[in-house]
Parts: C-alpha cells; structure tokens; sequence
C-alpha cells in the first residue's frame, strides 16, 4: 500500500516480494501449490496467498506462517483483506465465498450461491460489502458481517474473472472473457435491487 513492495506468485510453487525502486528480491516463501492470488494486509505487515483448498497469512518481515485458512472443497483461486485487515474472504472451485477473521482464522460464514467456479473476490472500500465474480456471468453482492446476499448483477456474457473497486467505492469494475470491462455504479445498482425486492413483496 505504500507502493514499496510488490508480491508475485504463479505456477512455479513459491511467492516473491521485491523492493519497488531496486528491483530487488527481498524474500521467497515457499508453498506447496500453484499460487493464483495474493494480497497485502492493509498495513503492509501480512501477506495472504492462495494455496491448494486453503490460504495462508505469512509474517512479511520474517517470512513466517502465522495463519492457515482450510476449509474450502476446492481450489482457492482469490484472497483479499478487509480494509480494516481484521477479515480476509476467499471464493474458489468449490463455488462458496468465505469469510475469515484474520486474527483467530475462525472461519466466519460461507456462501454457495452458484453451482460454478467463484474466481475473484473484492472489498468495498468501506469494508461493509464483498463482491465475488464468477462462472455463471454473474457478480454477488455480499454483507460482510452477517454473509448474506445483498444483490445480484447481470450484464455479462461470459465468466468474470476479475472484481475490483474504485478508491472512493462509488463504482465497481468487472473483466470477463466476454472480453468487456463493465462498470457499475454502487449506489444506483444496490438501490435498484432493493427496491425491486421491495415492490415484488
């Protein structure tokens, strides 16, 4: 966050921080799988990566595992840290969202509501919503303390691989292999869902 390090990870089993300015690698930690997502904690001391059916939070400066998230029946392929940094979610293979306290690892609540692949996660900057993208072309909107479902949006065409937010939470972007970037307004799209499911009751 403070754009001194950057994380890779990929198909070679270890994720790699390097020093921005030099270029230079600072640390590799070693892992037993393909790595398909990491993320830094919000005060850049956590790293969490994907690893298997789980993820792990590792001590950035002394290249240590402090946590292990295991509970999903597949591959995980996103993590991502509340901007808080006290949850971190993950989606995978196995279809379900989940939520974890990044303190304990206690897994706080779980959600299947799609029968394919969730590839990609997201926080609002706010940290009161989660949002995951999938196979079945469509976005979730999630309250992240209770789990439940708060919308669904349909435009694409294709899988989404890619969720991500604005800096002022105001839109939410989507890639897919439709090969569109779609941009959604927060406000006007969770508004309209609600009202929605209030005119139908």
């Amino acid at each position: 966050h403070d754009g001194q390090r950057i994380a890779s990870a990929g198909q070679d089993k270890t994720v790699k921080i390097w020093e921005t300015k030099s270029r230079q690698l600072l640390r590799t930690l070693p892992v037993d799988t393909a790595v398909y997502s990491v993320d830094f904690s919000p005060d850049d001391q956590l790293l969490a990566c994907t690893e298997g059916s789980g993820a792990k939070l590792w001590d950035v400066e002394e290249g240590t595992v402090i946590r292990s998230l295991q509970g999903h029946k597949g591959i995980v392929r996103s993590v991502r840290f509340s901007p808080d940094g006290l949850r971190v979610a993950t989606c995978g293979t196995d279809s379900t969202a989940r939520m974890w306290d990044t303190k304990t690892g206690r897994e706080l609540w779980l959600r299947k509501d799609t029968s394919d692949i969730l590839y990609s996660v997201a926080f609002s900057p706010d940290g009161k919503r989660a949002f995951s993208g999938g196979g079945d072309t469509t976005i979730k909107v999630w309250d992240v303390e209770t789990g439940k479902e708060l919308a669904t949006w349909k435009g694409h065409n294709g899988r989404i691989f890619s969720v991500a937010f604005s800096p002022n939470g105001e839109s939410a972007l989507s890639g897919s292999e439709d090969k569109t970037i779609k941009i959604w307004d927060i406000n006007t799209t969770i508004n309209l869902t609600i009202f929605i499911l209030v005119f139908i009751f």
